[in-house]
């Protein structure tokens, strides 16, 4: 114990005595020390160093002694480069001297130490820098003779040369420096840890924002600005190694750089920015070997040539958040900057990559050429899920899929832009190979159907497809495909690409409802196609399909020519059987805005079942004539244009339709709004006395004809419907008038009183409400207006008969100049041409033994209107079995 509080007290004297003795040393040194320093440094610089306060240590820095200042600042050389800024800042500065020098007298430095500080170098476009501050031709050999040793602790150095188009920024953590600093030639260490932020040349990023690690030796002769890595190692990230040697003099370099075992991902972030995406989310093992020779002159207007060989074993890339991952890679490239030692001249080479994307193997080889303005060329043998490749490459079109793909091809093109491909990149590639895809699903974007694909094979044509056949289904309707896609690169790669699709296709059972997206039905019979239009692909295809299904509407062995854009949808030459008959002629749908469209058809139709096709439109949306009491052969020629919306929902009020029709073998059973005239008579007490209702009444409730022929127009929500002779089994009638889609109504209607007379043997002239036809038959003329539901029947006037005919005739011929001149269908219409008057429609119905047929024309002398008896004396001379209810006044109103 007292051998300890010996030593104890021993030392504590000691060290006390050598405190007083090393602050009365300081005190004793620290004025001449401080002085001649100072003076030496003031001498030999041009612009002035600013410091806060300086203090002498022996005890600081021990064992040196150590002139120590605080917050030391100096400005820039500006002589010729404008106004002064800082040229550097250091919060610490240790001038580090020997204790025995000091008592002899000599006051040589033999370390600088400088902490948490900066430096900003410039160099200007003509050369002039910031940072030549030493006064010249001032020799500083027996000041700094002893200097050894540098020291930067947490200093950030800016260097910028406008001049050669460079730029350096980094953060020196702890650095040493080491060397015999004052003689011409010199071994120099270099040794310590920063972190670059960025290293610019000639606008290019090279290294940014990287963690470095540097040991080196290199021998200096600086008269020559001579420079010999004798030996060097550079760590990047600390995981990357590279051996650095050669050597740099004057403005040239003669480097040689060798990697070992590097990471693959971090190896190609070093590739400059600006010619290649973001890999941050990706990662890697495996090996990296990579070895290159820089070589030339940094000039304003050169680079140095740059060569470099490399090589992967057993590697392995991936991607976060994608279930892609290529593996077991091996191979060889390289890279050159090319004859004109810049990024147009540069290219990148990989030769017999072979490796394996999600376990199935590939082979493929590349060149990159030109960064600015990329050359692509390559192949590749790929057999893989079609999945892997939607990921791989970034095919967005596609939201997810399945099956196997299987991909023999090569490719030359230019991009304009590699990081975002565009159409025209595409448009003079040159390409060829193969495409064979089975048993494959897949969903596109925005898109609710299913794709899938039982078996394709597909021949790559430069920027085209051909399609050597395509087997698989949209939803459930299966499809064969055989045809050339024009545009197909353009369509893959890019996101502005148009493909055009051309060839034949054929198909099972087709329903429109799952070949368009759908929207919910309230009734499993409705239709719900929604108008949806391809953005980027148009098609021409032949089709044939051996069922066509939309709502009720069933069509069978249908072909014709399909075209398909981003604006319309057309269906040409077609045929097809549905509702027991044949179907000719063409459809159209076409996008005007958003939800706006035009839908423009013209048909013929052959034997059609009239019940079948009234039930299929059920009943064409109105409830006057519908299937229950229709029977008939439908021939007719139908031309039909109106506005429409994405649901199919028809504009009525912009229906433009023209109809020939003939209708055979045909029956109205039960029409009700026929048999309701024969009520309204019986109303009629004046019309009652030439109609004998009851007899109507059974004639109406079934009526058979043979064949009815008539043009009915619909314009402005109104159908028009010319004059008919309609000859039936039940009453032979003329009809004609208009019926709006409100049902209002205006019929007029004739027929002979021989037929249904209530009067027997009349001999009493004829006045304007009864006339007699050319053939000598008694007529009444009547007209039937209201609606559907409340109309009411009067005596028409015969002389007024021709004028309403008239109107109806025009209305005909507007109707198809309106279809001509805005779709162009009616161009060799003749009724267009016509300039006479047209002769009137005839329908004959089952005409009977020995009944000669009524003529539709009046004649010209009936019904004179200058006849000035009135109206009840003429009905008192034709009227004698009802002369005593005339006297007895018991008409009404209504009557007349």
């Amino acid at each position: 114990m007292r051998k300890f509080i010996t030593w104890f007290f021993g030392l504590t004297a000691l060290l006390i005595l050598g405190a007083v003795g090393a602050y009365y040393l300081a005190k004793k040194y620290e004025e001449p020390v401080r002085n001649y320093i100072v003076g030496e440094v003031n001498k030999r610089l041009q612009s002035p160093v600013h410091v806060s306060d300086i203090n002498f240590s022996f005890l600081e820095r021990f064992p040196s002694a150590s002139l120590v200042m605080d917050s030391v600042w100096a400005e820039e050389n500006i002589i010729k480069i404008g106004d002064p800024d800082t040229l550097f800042f250091f919060s610490k500065v240790y001038l580090n001297l020997n204790v025995f020098d000091i008592i002899d007298g000599q006051y040589k430095i033999n370390e600088i130490e400088t902490r948490d500080g900066f430096m900003n170098l410039f160099v200007d476009e003509k050369g002039y820098d910031n940072f030549h501050i030493w006064v010249k031709n001032q020799d500083t050999t027996g000041f700094l003779l002893e200097l050894d040793k540098v020291h930067v602790e947490n200093t950030f150095l800016s260097y910028r040369n406008l001049s050669r188009e460079q730029e350096y920024f980094m953060l020196a953590d702890d650095v040493d420096f080491k060397g015999r600093f004052s003689d011409e030639s010199y071994t120099m260490s270099v040794a310590g840890d920063g972190f670059v932020t960025d290293i610019v040349i000639k606008g290019t990023s090279y290294l940014r924002n990287r963690v470095v690690n540097v040991r080196t030796e290199m021998d200096i002769i600086n008269s020559e600005e001579h420079y010999v890595f004798r030996e060097g190692e550079l760590k990047i990230d600390n995981l990357l190694e590279f051996e650095v040697t050669g050597e740099l003099k004057g403005q040239g370099a003669d480097l040689h750089v060798i990697g070992h075992d590097l990471d693959i991902i971090k190896s190609l972030a070093l590739i400059p920015q600006e010619s290649r995406t973001s890999l941050d989310a990706y990662s890697s093992s495996g090996t990296l070997s990579f070895e290159c020779n820089l070589e030339g002159a940094f000039g304003r207007t050169t680079n140095p040539s740059f060569q470099a060989n490399f090589s992967v074993n057993n590697a392995s890339i991936s991607k976060e958040g994608t279930n892609w991952k290529l593996s077991n890679l091996t191979g060889s490239g390289s890279i050159d900057n090319g004859s004109k030692r810049n990024f147009a001249t540069s290219s990148v080479s990989v030769s017999d990559l072979n490796g394996q994307l999600n376990g199935d193997a590939f082979t493929t080889s590349f060149t990159y050429r030109n960064f600015t303005q990329p050359e692509l060329s390559g192949d590749i043998n790929l057999r893989t899920d079609i999945g892997a490749t939607k990921e791989f490459f970034g095919i967005e079109w596609i939201e997810q899929g399945s099956g196997m793909l299987t991909l023999d091809a090569s490719i030359s093109t230019i991009l304009q832009n590699p990081d975002k491909p565009e159409a025209r990149d595409f448009l003079n590639s040159q390409a060829s190979g193969t495409i064979s895809i089975r048993d494959a699903t897949m969903k596109l974007k925005d898109d609710v159907r299913n794709y899938s694909i039982d078996s394709a094979k597909l021949i790559i044509v430069n920027n085209a497809l051909d399609i050597q056949y395509y087997s698989g289904k949209i939803n459930s309707c299966q499809m064969d495909l055989q045809g050339r896609a024009t545009g197909f690169l353009d369509y893959f790669f890019s996101e502005n690409g148009k493909v055009q699709v051309n060839g034949s296709i054929q198909a099972g059972d087709i329903n429109l409802e799952e070949l368009f997206p759908t929207r919910n039905k309230a009734s499993a019979e409705e239709s719900s196609v929604v108008v949806a239009f391809p953005s980027r692909a148009s098609w021409n295809l032949d089709f044939e399909a051996e069922t066509f299904k939309n709502g009720k509407l069933v069509a069978t062995d249908v072909v014709g020519q399909l075209r398909m854009s981003s604006f319309k949808v057309e269906a040409v030459n077609l045929e097809f059987n549905s509702q027991r008959g044949e179907v000719k002629g063409k459809a159209g749908l076409y996008r005007f805005s958003d939800n706006q469209y035009g839908l423009k058809t013209e048909f013929l139709t052959n034997q059609v079942d009239a019940k079948e096709l009234f039930k299929t439109f059920n009943n064409f949306d109105q409830e006057y004539v519908i299937s229950e009491v229709l029977e008939g052969k439908l021939d007719a020629e139908i031309r039909f244009q109106s506005f429409c919306d994405s649901l199919f929902n028809i504009d009525k009020q912009s229906i433009v339709c023209s109809a020939d029709l003939l209708i055979t073998e045909g029956e109205l059973i039960g029409f009700s709004p026929l048999i309701d005239v024969a009520g309204k008579i019986r109303k009629r007490k004046l019309i009652s006395l030439f109609v004998a209702e009851d007899e109507l009444t059974n004639r109406l409730q079934h009526i058979e004809f043979d064949s009815l022929t008539n043009q009915i127009s619909i314009r402005d929500g109104v159908i028009s419907i010319p004059q008919m002779a309609v000859r039936s089994s039940a009453i032979d009638i003329n009809i004609s008038g208009t019926h709006s889609f409100e049902d209002e109504i205006n019929y007029e209607l004739d027929f002979a009183l021989s037929e249904i007379l209530e009067l027997k043997n009349r001999k009493e002239p004829y006045n304007e409400y009864v006339q007699r036809d050319s053939k000598g038959n008694t007529r009444i003329y009547l007209t039937v207006k209201g609606t559907v539901d409340d109309f009411d029947v009067d005596l028409k006037k015969s002389e007024l008969r021709k004028s309403v005919q008239d109107q109806i005739s025009t209305e005909t011929k507007t109707v198809k100049g309106l279809l001509n001149e805005e779709f162009g269908i009616f161009d060799n219409d003749s009724i267009l041409h016509v300039e006479e008057e047209p002769t009137e429609l005839k329908i004959e119905f089952n005409p009977e033994a020995g009944t000669e047929a009524a003529d539709d024309t009046l004649t010209k002398d009936a019904a004179s209107p200058t006849e000035e008896k009135k109206l009840l004396n003429r009905l008192i001379k034709k009227t004698e079995s009802d002369k005593k209810k005339l006297k007895d006044g018991d008409f009404e109103d209504d009557d007349f």
